[in-house]
């Protein structure tokens, strides 16, 4: 019988499968592949498998390389090491010390503690070991160490060190988190050589693969239970022999008969025939074990309701590629529309992680390209962070998301010039919360007793301040957020702000300090009373008129209590005049 070969159109409808088919076409994309997309997914070719243990090494090879990673980190302690050395100062000696104890620091984990100790002895190994102990050896900077720092690097890049480092390093690192200690992660296997573990990968994943799509187009082409029956013979599917002896004595019609009500299909791909269950050894993050998935069972029948097919297993095994992983989290931005808008989005944010950018910059790339691309429709985006642990069963899992409401805040520029007046860990942990769908009221409440209590400048909370009025506004109003309603709030909240400044003017350092705690225990009890009673008797004893914006704060119909409180605290104990930049 003379088999077609066709195509299998996968869609992404879960998440996991969609990380799955990005890691997929990533792999395929690095080989020089092209892979044919649809509007929910990619059309699967049965060629792309003909050689597809060595894209899926390669490509870990080529992202995870520790020859890479250690030549950054080399180059710069050694350049620290070097610029100390031209100092002329007492403090010169202390910096020498810490720059090349970095730079030896770094060459003994990779060549001494892994390659010496743990490598066969070849001539690469040691030439990469003999340089080291040179490097390490030398402690004052000489000329000759340009040339040691540059043939060590050498070493390091030569292939069968780089990449059994690299091979050991994303094994561990990338992989186990998410399937364990299956295949080519069983610990027995670390000893083998790179071709040795693709060709395990192959045997687990691939051929078996194969298998099932012949298995299921012969009994699709066949026209006779002999057909059925020959093929089973020779055949090298898991399944065959049972299903041959099963099949001995039936016609055709009950071949046919027997497959649609025995045989189960994939939970994630209708049309693939399932022979597995679903198990952490498929996706750990998301997945349990048999034994311990009690209220997966239907009628107490211990049969899983989660069957998987060959095809789906090997796609959630390329589920890292689709990834950007940094430490032991992942992240994937999942989104509602076309496949290749869901590849680009995950493109963005990994190029913006090889930069070094930061989460929040990462995003206003993302809210920028939608802008850009002049998109008919606002696009909402599912941000899925999370860090497995295989070996405790645990897996911690945040969903971020990112509605039309909050591109829309992350999207203005001078939004991100707000943004961009905070410190580093303010914004990042504001992002989140604004992510998280969660008020930052008690976040922005701690800075300011953090600034009080330790004496730094607060000026940067009013920025805060404005970017939480405006994340009410947005998530709760949605499109029907009115101009004027912003307007509104950024004026009595700079107004709250400046008030606090002119007041801290006609207060001594200590009884603006006392003030402000008493203010600050006011908002976090949410006690407005008490707020404007200590206000009112402050000014009062200064013989000076309320300001509005504070005989307002009991009025929340246009801006809630803690962002004028806080900005009026805020002023109170900011070190220097805010210039007025806002018309």
């Amino acid at each position: 019988m003379i088999l077609t070969k066709e195509v299998i159109p996968i869609a992404a409808d879960e998440w996991t499968i969609a990380q799955g088919l990005v890691g997929y076409y990533r792999i395929l994309k690095h080989a020089g592949i092209k892979v044919k997309l649809t509007d929910e997914g990619l059309l699967f070719d049965q060629e792309h498998l003909n050689n597809f243990e060595h894209y899926y090494f390669q490509f870990f090879l080529e992202r995870y390389s520790v020859a890479k990673r250690d030549e950054r980190v080399i180059r710069r302690e050694f350049l620290k090491f070097k610029q100390a050395s031209e100092l002329d100062s007492k403090q010169a000696k202390g910096k020498i010390k810490a720059a090349k104890k970095g730079l030896d620091d770094r060459i003994k984990l990779t060549a001494l503690d892994k390659v010496e100790k743990k490598f066969a002895e070849t001539v690469a190994t040691n030439r990469l070991v003999e340089v080291a102990k040179i490097i390490r050896n030398q402690k004052t900077y000489v000329v000759e160490m340009d040339e040691w720092i540059e043939e060590y690097i050498a070493a390091l890049g030569e292939l069968e060190i780089n990449h059994k480092l690299t091979l050991n390093y994303f094994k561990a690192k990338v992989l186990s988190p998410y399937f364990g200690q299956v295949s080519i992660l069983n610990v027995l296997n670390n000893s083998k050589t790179l071709k040795e573990q693709q060709a395990i990968f192959r045997k687990d994943y691939i051929d078996p693969l194969l298998a099932d799509l012949e298995l299921q187009k012969v009994m699709a082409q066949a026209t006779s239970e002999q057909e059925i029956l020959q093929y089973l013979e020779s055949s090298v599917h898991e399944k065959a022999k049972g299903l041959k002896k099963q099949f001995k004595e039936m016609t055709i019609d009950q071949i046919q008969e027997y497959v649609s009500a025995n045989i189960n299909h994939c939970s994630f791909f209708e049309t693939q025939w399932a022979f597995d269950q679903y198990s952490e050894s498929h996706f750990s993050p998301l997945s349990m074990s048999a034994p311990k998935a009690l209220n997966f069972y239907w009628g107490a029948n211990s049969a899983l309701t989660t069957p998987i097919s060959k095809l789906a297993k090997m796609i959630l095994f390329c589920a890292p590629a689709g990834a950007s992983i940094v430490g032991d989290k992942s992240l994937f931005v999942q989104l509602e529309g076309r496949f290749e808008q869901l590849i680009h989005a995950n493109d963005i944010y990994e190029i913006g992680r090889n930069k070094d950018k930061a989460f929040d910059e990462i995003l206003f790339d993302l809210v920028t390209e939608q802008r850009t691309k002049a998109q008919q429709v606002a696009q909402s985006y599912l941000i899925l962070e999370y860090s497995s642990d295989y070996n405790a069963k645990k897996t911690d899992l945040q969903y971020l998301h990112l509605t039309p409401g909050l591109c829309k805040l992350f999207d203005s520029t001078i939004h991100q010039q707000w943004f961009q007046r905070l410190n580093y860990r303010l914004r990042s942990q504001l992002v989140r919360s604004f992510l998280l769908y969660q008020d930052p009221k008690a976040l922005i409440h701690s800075y300011l007793r953090m600034k009080l209590k330790e004496d730094y400048a607060a000026n940067e909370i009013i920025y805060a301040c404005l970017l939480r009025h405006y994340f009410l506004l947005f998530t709760r109003k949605g499109e029907k957020i009115m101009a004027t309603d912003l307007e509104i709030g950024r004026k009595r909240i700079w107004s709250a702000f400046y008030a606090g400044l002119e007041m801290k003017k006609k207060l001594d350092e200590g009884k603006a300090r006392s003030i402000a705690y008493r203010l600050l225990n006011a908002v976090r009890a949410n006690d407005k009373k008490m707020f404007l009673d200590t206000t009112m008797r402050m000014y009062m004893s200064l013989q000076e008129p309320l300001p509005s914006v504070i005989m307002n704060v009991l009025d929340e119909s246009k801006i809630d209590f803690p962002s004028v409180a806080d900005s009026f605290i805020a002023g109170l104990i900011s070190k220097e005049e805010e210039k007025k930049n806002e018309k």
